[in-house]
């Protein structure tokens, strides 16, 4: 009798190559990455400005990334019940966290709150006393603050019924203003790198804001990423009261 491989087992260790952790760049990650970071950047808009509700990102707190987290987590273990090739692999998941947590510190306290309204805020506030406009404004370049009749005014007092928003502005401003943070952000990914070794092989810092995602995508074999997390009972008792308070 000619021995051969069962197709059931076959197609079983398939799958399970389809969930293994590859080097690289995982695209599919990246991808739903960056719509989950435009979702929050969007949701954290709307909450902050018009609703004006509680903040869903702080530069130093990730309320958001997390919020998100719980919620992907899940829906890709059950993914995984269905059909184990289309789930997210942790090497996905990590690379969404990281993104999410990266746009957090965008449209918060740590950039957008700031400086956008500190682009108008030395027109807007400029009075014949205190005689910024001779004093500080003369010397702003014309390409670093939008320019123009009412532009700051309507930014901070409201648009009139009916009135459009003066994109023309803003759009040299904050095209010069995105390069800057754009520099910013990859110099500071350069100083991370420098101190990485110092930091975690050798201080071995715990990073808090990545323990509790780094165990919602423990995996034990043959189950699906997460399941041991959120079968916790301990976990859910917590979380029920903090929820309650």
């Amino acid at each position: 009798m000619k021995k051969q491989i069962p197709p059931a087992y076959r197609e079983w260790v398939k799958e399970e190559e389809g969930q293994q952790d590859v080097a690289g760049i995982p695209a599919r990650g990246i991808l739903l990455g960056a719509v989950l970071a435009l979702l929050l950047n969007g949701l954290d808009a709307y909450a902050t400005t018009i609703i004006r509700g509680s903040y869903l990102t702080l530069n130093f707190s990730t309320p958001a990334a997390l919020f998100f987290f719980f919620f992907l987590v899940p829906a890709s273990g059950l993914v995984y019940c269905l059909r184990r090739s289309l789930a997210l692999t942790q090497s996905e998941l990590i690379t969404i966290y990281i993104m999410l947590v990266v746009a957090c510190c965008i449209p918060g306290m740590g950039f957008t709150q700031f400086i956008i309204p500190c682009l108008v805020g030395s027109t807007y506030y400029a009075t014949p006393e205190n005689n910024w406009d001779f004093l500080y404004n003369q010397y702003i370049p014309t390409w670093m603050i939008p320019r123009g009749e009412n532009v700051a005014r309507y930014f901070f007092e409201g648009l009139p019924e009916g009135a459009a928003i003066p994109w023309g502005a803003w759009v040299l401003p904050l095209t010069y203003w995105y390069g800057f943070f754009l520099a910013l952000s990859a110099a500071m990914i350069c100083t991370m790198v420098i101190l990485r070794k110092q930091w975690v092989d050798r201080e071995k810092l715990a990073y808090p804001l990545v323990q509790v995602p780094m165990e919602m995508i423990k995996r034990e074999e043959g189950r699906a990423i997460g399941r041991a997390f959120f079968t916790n009972k301990a976990m859910w008792l917590g979380f029920a009261f903090a929820f309650v308070l």
